[in-house]
């Protein structure tokens, strides 16, 4: 089987979605509306766009698409103010319509199979007709035509917020047979592969088609091309294709855009959403950075600000855009959206009055040491960290800090480890499920904030370490902080969380004693200028769990950690060693390669495979700026490279693929690659850039899931407009005389199968619930979906809806599957609320006395929704879901939930231990038969584990549940007890010294035989004094006296009960 996939987007028309519907199961979507006679036409299925509508008849397309320019104007005129209408020109109020139609020629009549019915009907009754009154008309988000031509399906649907169509051919049908023809439009062009449709409102992209195949799990890519002829279109493949297998669609451009500042405006960071808007983050240094109306800050601040934008998923208008700063120097690190749209921003400021909020955990700047991060970006005042939260519209600040140390913080200055030009601003930000908040960076501050009990509470040395930090949503509570380093430089660049939320994290280090783990692939330090390292942290930051160097005798340092569902780990960073080493299991490498990719086992204890990439030599390319590993495992990096600035290496010479999006470079460009899970083959590379220095300033970008690259860079510098920029784009100019920010939305449309749907989090009974599936279907026509809903029931359907009976908080779960993507099945869940004014207990949580922990539950995306505890104290906030909870003694609190139609009442126990232990006081023995017991209080179930060292690798109680041992060494000795009560632990020691009592004797002989003047006396060491003695004859002296020839004993106890029994022979 083999499928064209062909995207549809409208260039000077806004085909993506937004809001065009009223039904609550349908915003946001494109559905097909069945024909059920409502209307007179005779099409079959009526689709709704933003600018236009799409009938599909038996053996045609129509398009009837308006100037949704002009009708923006309109509606932006009719709703201005009176005062300012009179000073501007009505706009003209007739709007422009073109129709045009797509026919398959030749075709069959085709068996029409609607897929993934919508939950939400319609009902029509228009006209006086009555035979034209319909009701409970359903919509549709798939229509299949079965056997257009013969062997050959054709599909039609929504995806990502753009209309798409496809073929899927049988093995033995005929590519040849597709013939289509394009009627009532004004032309048709090819365009660099790409089909334009032109009408007179504007211009169809028709993206150029490539197919793949699934080849036993492998993805091939097979070039494919449009043939235009006058007005008709078909399908070649240049170089053939395997008939008997799968195909895949090419890595696609959605969109790529200047920022349109005039104020010279530089690249650092992008990130995305669920619903794949794209926010891009930069530094500006002056007034005429585009803003949007309501921004939080669309003035200038002063020095250097961060300027943020949100585009809408085709790259073509602003969501929203702001400056963020104070008066002095702050430049973008990492972004990251939580679920409820809210943008996390990790930052390098040097302001004293960069913006904070009430109730965070700093709101002074702390400042440092000056450094001069470029020759135009200067911290005279030294540097913190700072992280904000934005709302969903980019118009205030739900929480923003400061966070440091008085020396400088969020910089790397080690001049070692910033290898690449702008790796002074490497750090990350990261959400887990309950919109947690981990940053990564590095600190200068011996004082940096850290918290008790975790793995290192003191600076390690050097010049600066690598920090940690998990702090709350509200970023008002430090859940856990540590730094993590040696006595050399160390500085980490990368978080990531497995599907557990544990933290994983890398970087580089000169420390020859950075802290690894014993089963470490590499335990010591390996040589060269830095190693890099990747280390698996413990949940609450108290210990490493596993960590290990990665390098070679010459430089090498790790960017970025990933890791797949099995907790495999894969690394991304450079190396300048020569030859194979760092090359193992990889059929696909160079050796020499300057950039390594690797994939450890769960363990970090060996390597799955590893290899390497490049020109060879040893010469590092190219500067890593995002990295990912797929549903499948496939994996994706983003680097850029140019000797104009770094001095060293490009992109001349990295291997491209065919179909690649770009296949020259002037050296300094940017470059995409993705290989197989194995790294057994190339999959895509692609270089993008024009004449001018693609690069970023610092920052890193992300892939989400779905192998889409969301990428900031810093564009045209020198005033250059070189940057390939998409048609329709926000901005296909740079405005200003230097750089622009540019962003790059790029698909690989990858071939697997993710579960994803909608749903209201909180109801109230007896409401009922439309789940709306927005998973990703490769292959819609043979996808199938699975429901459990939390309470036993069950349904097959992929859009249902369902009663619950009973109030109560219920996790949802969807499982799709397709037995021919790259995954096959796919599974997600979410947490549902069902309210009935009632009054419900969630589970307890217990703690340890001094620490923090969080109760509730986890946001919900629903601002309609308000929360209320009780009691509020030793609450980060007792307005919120899941807040951080500190008390110092057992508390019950009460949660009260509402939506504003009905309340319910949610009871959780924290339960505060003060778990202690006492192994009891250091003691002297003479003979190992000693029994130790510890004592331990606070908690119902203790278990304990007596060991003779502080790491605990062996046991020596008899089980978990037996609190005493029996001394086993015969010298002095540290004895170690760890008592557990499965919230918290607690550790005491016991010395005991062992000493035997040594009883020397002298003697004094009778003068003559046969007299009785001899004495004996004994000389005790040892033990503990004073001794107390026991002859033989009776008498308790240390000295016996009138003895005559014979065997005399003694018996010498000391203070605590030792005894030693020795005997003599006067002779």
């Amino acid at each position: 089987m083999k499928r064209f996939i062909l995207y549809l987007i409208l260039f000077g028309i806004l085909l993506p979605v937004f809001g065009h519907n009223h039904e609550d199961s349908l915003k946001g979507h494109i559905y097909f509306v069945e024909n059920a006679g409502q209307w007179e036409q005779d099409f079959l299925f009526r689709a709704q766009l933003t600018n236009g509508k799409v009938y599909l008849f038996e053996n045609k397309v129509m398009f009837d698409l308006f100037d949704a320019d002009k009708v923006k104007d309109i509606m932006h005129f009719k709703f201005l103010p009176t005062d300012e209408k009179k000073l501007r020109k009505r706009p003209d109020t007739e709007v422009q319509h073109h129709s045009y139609e797509m026919v398959f020629l030749n075709s069959n009549t085709p068996l029409v199979e609607k897929r993934f019915e919508y939950p939400s009907y319609f009902n029509f009754y228009i006209g006086t007709d009555q035979t034209r009154w319909k009701s409970d008309v359903h919509a549709w988000s798939t229509i299949i035509y079965r056997d257009i031509y013969d062997g050959i399906d054709w599909y039609m649907y929504e995806q990502d917020e753009y209309l798409k169509h496809e073929f899927v051919l049988e093995p033995g049908a005929n590519a040849g047979d597709i013939l289509l023809e394009y009627s009532f439009v004004d032309n048709l062009s090819l365009n660099d592969g790409n089909l334009s449709v032109h009408t007179s409102i504007g211009r169809v992209l028709e993206l150029k088609p490539v197919a793949w195949q699934l080849l036993n799990g492998d993805t091939v890519f097979v070039p494919c091309n449009y043939v235009l002829k006058g007005k008709q279109v078909s399908f070649e493949f240049p170089e053939g294709y395997d008939k008997n297998t799968e195909l895949v669609i090419d890595p696609t451009l959605v969109f790529s855009t200047y920022s349109g500042s005039t104020a010279d405006n530089w690249g650092y960071t992008a990130t995305f959403d669920q619903d794949g808007f794209v926010y891009a983050g930069g530094n500006v240094f002056g007034l005429g950075y585009p803003t949007t109306g309501g921004a939080y800050q669309t003035s200038y601040g002063g020095n250097v600000d961060v300027v943020i934008t949100k585009y809408d998923t085709s790259g073509t208008f602003l969501i929203y855009s702001t400056y963020l700063g104070g008066s002095g120097p702050e430049v973008p690190n990492s972004l990251v959206v939580n679920s409820a749209n809210e943008l996390y921003v990790l930052a390098t400021t040097g302001s004293s009055d960069y913006p904070t909020t009430a109730g965070v955990i700093d709101n002074t700047f702390n400042g440092g040491t000056a450094y001069t991060l470029t020759y135009v970006v200067n911290y005279t005042a030294g540097s913190d960290i700072a992280v904000t939260c934005f709302n969903s519209t980019g118009t205030s600040l739900i929480a923003s800090t400061y966070l440091g140390g008085t020396a400088n913080d969020g910089l790397n200055m080690s001049s070692v480890l910033k290898h690449n030009y702008a790796d002074d601003v490497r750090g990350e930000v990261l959400l887990d499920e309950n919109s947690n908040v981990y940053i990564v960076s590095s600190t200068a501050s011996a004082n940096y904030p850290v918290t008790s009990g975790v793995l290192q509470t003191t600076y390690g040395g050097g010049g600066q370490d690598g920090c940690i930090t998990k702090v709350d949503r509200l970023l008002s509570t430090m859940i856990w902080s540590t730094f993590l380093g040696g006595t050399g430089d160390d500085a980490i660049y990368s978080i990531s969380l497995n599907d557990d939320d544990a933290p994983y994290v890398a970087g580089g280090t000169t420390s020859t004693n950075f802290p690894t783990s014993s089963s470490a692939v590499f335990q010591t330090y390996q040589g060269g200028s830095a190693d890099g390292f990747v280390a698996r942290i413990s949940p609450y930051g108290t210990s490493i769990v596993r960590s290990t160097y990665w390098g070679t005798s010459a430089y090498d340092q790790v960017y970025f950690v990933e890791t797949d569902k099995q907790s495999n780990v894969y690394i991304l960073g450079q190396t300048a060693s020569t030859g194979t080493v760092l090359i193992s299991n990889a059929l696909w490498n160079t050796p020499g390669g300057g950039q390594f990719i690797s994939k450890l086992n769960l363990t970090m204890s060996g390597t799955v495979w590893s290899t390497r990439f490049g020109t060879g030599g040893g010469t590092v390319d190219v500067s890593p700026t995002a990295f990912l590993v797929d549903y499948c495992n496939n994996i994706y990096m983003s680097a850029w490279g140019g000797p104009s600035l770094n001095g060293f290496g490009g992109t001349a010479g990295l291997p491209i693929t065919s179909g690649a999006f770009q296949s020259t470079t002037d050296d300094n460009d940017y470059y995409f690659l993705s290989i197989k899970d194995d790294a057994s083959d190339i999959v895509y590379g692609s270089f993008f850039g024009g004449s001018s220095s693609e690069h970023v300033d610092g920052g890193t970008s992300r892939f989400d899931r779905l192998g889409r690259i969301y990428q900031s860079v810093c564009a045209g510098c020198g005033g250059y407009d070189d940057f390939p920029t998409s048609s329709g784009a926000w901005s296909n100019t740079n405005n200003s005389t230097n750089c622009n920010n540019g962003v790059i939305k790029m698909d690989f449309n990858l071939p697997a199968i993710v579960a994803d749907f909608d749903m209201p989090p909180v109801i109230c009974l007896p409401d009922t619930v439309d789940f709306i599936n927005q998973s990703y279907f490769p292959n819609p026509g043979i996808s199938t979906c699975f429901w459990d809903f939390g309470n036993g029931a069950t349904s097959t359907s992929c859009n249902p809806s369902y009663e619950y009976p009973t109030s109560g908080i219920y996790t949802v779960t969807l499982i799709v599957s397709d037995a021919t993507s790259c995954n096959q099945a796919d599974t997600i869940t979410q947490q549902i609320i069902v309210l009935s004014n009632t009054t419900d207990t969630l589970a307890d949580i217990g703690m340890c006395l001094g620490d923090f922990n969080q109760i509730g539950i986890p946001p919900l995306n629903d601002p309609s929704v308000t929360y209320l505890w009780t009691p509020s104290s030793f609450l980060s906030s007792n307005n919120i879901s899941n807040p951080t909870a500190g008390p110092p003694v057992t508390t019950l609190y009460t949660l009260e939930i509402s939506n504003g139609v009905c309340t319910d009442t949610l009871i959780q126990l924290v339960e505060v231990f003060d778990l202690q232990v006492d192994a009891g006081n250091d003691t002297l023995i003479c003979a190992p038969t000693l029994i130790l017991e510890a004592d331990a209080s606070g908690g119902n179930t203790i278990s304990y584990h007596w060991s003779s060292n502080n790491q605990f690798s062996d046991m020596l109680n008899a089980s978990y549940s037996d609190s005493t041992m029996q001394v086993i060494y015969t010298y002095p000795h540290w004895y170690y007890v760890l008592v557990d009560n499965g919230y918290c632990s607690a550790l005491d020691s016991i010395f005991v010294d062992y000493q035997e009592i040594a009883t020397p004797i002298t003697e004094s002989l009778p003068l003559c035989y046969g007299d009785c003047n001899g004495t004996l006396t004994v000389n005790p060491s040892g033990g503990l004094s004073p001794y107390s003695y026991y002859w033989s004859t009776g008498d308790n002296t240390q000295t016996i006296d009138s003895l005559c020839y014979g065997i005399y004993a003694v018996t010498v106890e000391d203070q605590q009960g030792c005894q030693t029994v020795d005997s003599f022979l006067l002779n």
